[in-house]
């Protein structure tokens, strides 16, 4: 009898620890399809309505903020790197567009607008906006009689405008507007515009200098 009881008391005690092992799971799943490591709220079902929520820590920037980097924004030293980033990847959300060693070289590339560049030149500059040296063996494929080419088209499909800031340590958080180029709308002083995505670019503050660490594309708020 006692032993029947012991098989009895296992059998419990191995559904309760398969009932809790399930409820940890589904909170995990639940919680990592919905917040992103940006700080934004992931869809739940693709064919439900989507809305990208920035967390608490951010804040609506400043009449003032807005002026200020979109004046950075509509330089096109950061506009034409920028759009020929996006344009190859405007159906990929919540992924670094610039991490890999190409993605970069092809940032630097278009920003110093040369018809060739040394490795030496791209990553002067590639230390200048990134704080990294590029690898020569991840960008061979550019390589022409010792000299590196990317071919691009200089235009500007879009601009960016910011919408909310916030700032962690030593990395601040843009929230950006993307809206189609129109010259009046993208001036720095329009603050009224429709944008048609939003994206997250991070800066980091190293010795008292800023340099990009990553810039995704995610879901358009609202």
């Amino acid at each position: 009898m006692e032993e029947n009881n012991t098989k009895k008391l296992v059998k419990i005690l191995l559904i309760v620890i398969i009932i809790v092992m399930i409820i940890v799971i589904i909170s995990l799943i639940s919680y990592f399809s919905k917040t992103d490591k940006y700080g934004y709220e992931g869809m739940k079902k693709y064919n439900e309505p989507t809305t990208k929520i920035i967390d608490n820590s951010y804040k609506e920037a400043t009449i003032e903020e807005k002026i200020s980097y979109n004046q950075l924004f509509n330089n096109k030293d950061f506009l034409l790197p920028m759009n020929t980033i996006i344009k190859k990847n405007w159906s990929l959300d919540n992924i670094n567009l610039i991490q890999s060693d190409e993605a970069k070289f092809e940032y630097i590339f278009t920003k110093l607008n040369q018809e060739s560049l040394t490795l030496e030149e791209i990553n002067n500059e590639s230390k200048n906006v990134f704080n990294y040296e590029i690898s020569s063996n991840l960008i061979s494929k550019y390589l022409k009689d010792n000299s590196y080419i990317y071919n691009f088209q200089e235009e500007y499909p879009y601009c960016f405008k910011l919408k909310k800031i916030k700032k962690v340590s030593d990395k601040t958080y843009l929230n950006l507007d993307i809206i189609e180029f129109n010259e009046e709308k993208c001036s720095q002083d329009n603050l009224n515009y429709d944008s048609i995505r939003e994206g997250v670019l991070i800066l980091k503050n190293t010795e008292n200098k800023y340099y990009i660490e990553l810039f995704a594309l995610i879901k358009k708020e609202g």
